[in-house]
């Protein structure tokens, strides 16, 4: 039995609020990918769903994870995409290992945005943090002092 997956945000907001609630909820490791103008979207959507097990019922995901295997989504902003896992056993691993990033170490860079995952030193906790990234700071910064 598989449920339907819900994997395309519309929007970046609502990419960047979906991706937040899964790095808040243990998905460290991701890779990101664009996917070609001659392919289409929906159908590597179905071939990934399919790939990686992810079109499984609640209940079937929480078995998986009580026996060691890793907690894994797909998520796609137009063309963008970013797979994000949790720690554990999955075939995803050995899929990407020479990919694989850890957004603890390297921030997940999307359309002029940064998230990461780090300690704050305000707080003393984990936190999410989305912020601008270099350059579009960089850019921005430099239109602002230009005015």
């Amino acid at each position: 039995m598989t449920t339907t997956y819900r994997c395309e945000a519309e929007t970046l907001d609502g990419f960047l609020a979906q991706l937040v609630r899964y790095v808040a909820s243990g998905h460290y490791f991701y890779v990101t990918g664009r996917i070609p103008d001659r392919k289409d979207p929906e159908q590597v959507d179905r071939k990934l769903i399919k790939l990686y097990g992810l079109g499984k019922p609640k209940w079937e995901r929480a078995r998986r994870r009580l026996g060691d295997q890793a907690g894994i989504h797909y998520l796609r902003h137009e063309r963008f995409f970013v797979l994000i896992a949790t720690h554990g056993r999955h075939g995803f691993f050995a899929d990407h290992e020479k990919n694989l990033c850890d957004i603890r170490r390297t921030a997940l860079k999307v359309r002029g945005y940064s998230v990461r995952y780090t300690m704050s030193e305000v707080d003393k906790r984990w936190k999410v943090f989305v912020r601008l990234d270099k350059e579009t700071y960089r850019s921005v910064r430099a239109h602002l002092i230009g005015i």
